[in-house]
């Protein structure tokens, strides 16, 4: 779970930091092609590529020995290999990538399997217009994205910009290959949604040299815009299948609405002239497959319904004052099962602008002293934790506030895997939807400081008679001093541990200062 957890972090901090990523060489022995070389990038965010011999003999279908490929969107690399596969040291894989982080892969890919394949790596993106261009990335490191200020769908979450060059690809290729445009038999976009443009720049070359497309549907394209794909293609004469890849990659055939049934696939479109039981042929793949889809399509929908009930309170709680909590709730139900147990509860929110400043420092200096410095989960202080309950045989907690307002809030008392589990969950969205001084606010608001009493509002009220924004040091070292177990310790009756604690907490209050409250204000 630690270790989950940790890479959660990691992960958070790598899309927001640029960094340059280098590659590891790694081997895969094909039963026909042999061994092949491939640079798999190290970017964090960039899964394992696998090089497959039904891949490049699915490709052989509509690829022969000597002819030139184009493969448009070919990031590191892993789509030109099998293509460059495919056509073999005498043919040609033309191979663009406009992002120069990523091209340096695709570079190092172009040099390797010379005996087998026969790269031409381009750094510039397919537009229809030369000119630089400013497209959007996921990550700071600029791992995925693409020309995504044309979709109309802007809510793609890539907010990474990086300025790109581009060409009109048709007139570069009447230029510069003019020579082997003649055995144009396979034509690859990937363009995350840009890809009809990019089409409707080649219809030249579509209609002369007549190759097999195979380009992407993005998830973020409308009906409109899915329309509009289709009918480029159309236009120029091709039939559109779906694109399954493997061995027998042409599935089954698809009319214009069929573009709207999945929120993303791949096309594979074949020139009217050439009988779709040709170099295709039919695939019962799709056929096979269908069931496996539906349950898959069934098993995704239950997990986004479940996924928005848990996050839809999370989202809400951002900006509506929660009216209770669940530990609350769980006081109250114990209540009515066990009228003998019966305790009042007393909450009353109170807005973080009325409440001491006193209390918030107290309340970070007794339970979380790195609160405004991590995400969530407190590294150092768990280790310390395992090390003292590996030692000394007891447990010791290392919550933190977030960890503490997920738990309080959402979900109930115990220490089962399961519990922790959703925990930790629940402390990921809010550290993702709330900021930091939204997270202390609510802390402070459902923190138990005695049987039944929850939040600061109604402890000083109870303890102090006074309002909140009057609580002086002492007093707010006090209420935090009873936090680990608010009723067995007693701010009225305060033991001598509690005492000691209390003193404890005002001397690293003091130690803090009120700088440690300046990212919160």
């Amino acid at each position: 779970m630690i270790g989950y957890l940790a890479r959660k972090v990691r992960r958070r901090q790598a899309r927001r930091t640029f960094r340059e990523y280098g590659f590891e060489v790694r081997r895969f022995q094909l039963p026909r092609d042999g061994e092949i070389e491939y640079a798999q990038w190290q970017h964090p965010f960039e899964k394992p590529k696998v090089l497959a011999q039904d891949d490049v003999d699915g490709l052989r279908r509509f690829i022969r020995r000597g002819d030139t490929v184009i493969d448009i969107g070919a990031h590191t690399g892993d789509t030109t290999v099998p293509m460059a596969l495919a056509c073999g040291p005498d043919g040609i894989a033309i191979a663009l990538e406009p992002n120069p982080h990523v091209f340096k892969i695709l570079e190092e890919n172009a040099r390797r399997n010379l005996d087998k394949t026969h790269v031409v790596p381009l750094n510039f993106a397919a537009t229809e217009d030369d000119g630089d261009f400013q497209f959007h990335y996921w990550d700071a490191s600029f791992g995925n994205g693409g020309y995504l200020s044309r979709l109309r769908n802007q809510r793609h979450g890539h907010r990474y910009p990086l300025r790109v060059h581009g060409r009109n690809l048709e007139r570069y290729l009447r230029s510069h290959f003019a020579d082997r445009l003649s055995r144009l038999s396979f034509l690859k976009t990937d363009c995350e949604g840009y890809d009809k443009e990019v089409l409707r720049s080649l219809r030249g070359v579509l209609k002369e040299f007549r190759p097999v497309v195979v380009c992407e549907v993005h998830k973020k394209l409308d009906a409109e815009e899915r329309d509009q794909l289709f009918d480029v293609l159309k236009d120029a004469g091709y039939v559109t299948h779906r694109y399954l890849g493997g061995a027998n990659p042409a599935g089954e055939a698809l009319a214009r609405d069929d573009l709207k049934r999945w929120p993303r696939l791949d096309m594979l479109a074949i020139p009217e002239e050439v009988s779709a039981t040709g170099p295709a042929g039919p695939s019962r793949r799709g056929d096979d497959s269908s069931r496996a889809r539906r349950v898959l399509k069934v098993g995704a929908w239950v997990f986004i319904a479940c996924a928005a009930i848990v996050v839809a309170p999370v989202v809400a709680l951002r900006w509506i004052d929660p009216p209770t909590s669940a530990f609350m709730i769980q006081r109250r139900i114990d209540a009515l099962v066990n009228p003998s147990h019966r305790v009042s509860v007393r909450y009353q929110w109170t807005d973080l602008d009325r409440i001491s400043k006193n209390a918030r420092l107290a309340m970070i200096a007794a339970e979380d002293q790195r609160f405004v410095e991590h995400d969530g989960f407190d590294f150092e202080a768990i280790e310390k934790a395992r090390q003292h309950n590996r030692r000394r045989g007891r447990l010791r907690g290392a919550s933190t506030i977030s960890q503490q307002v997920a738990k309080n809030l959402f979900l109930w008392p115990g220490r089962s895997w399961i519990r922790k589990g959703m925990e930790a969950g629940y402390t990921i969205l809010i550290e993702a939807l709330w900021p930091k001084r939204r997270v202390l606010e609510v802390y402070l608001n459902i923190a138990e400081f005695g049987d039944g009493i929850y939040g600061v509002g109604a402890a000083s009220q109870h303890f102090f008679e006074k309002s909140p924004a009057r609580l002086s040091r002492p007093e707010s070292a006090l209420l935090a001093s009873v936090l680990p177990n608010p009723k067995r310790f007693r701010v009225d009756q305060p033991s001598k541990y509690v005492q000691r604690r209390a003193w404890w907490i005002e001397r690293q209050m003091i130690r803090l200062g009120p700088a440690a409250l300046g990212p919160l204000s």
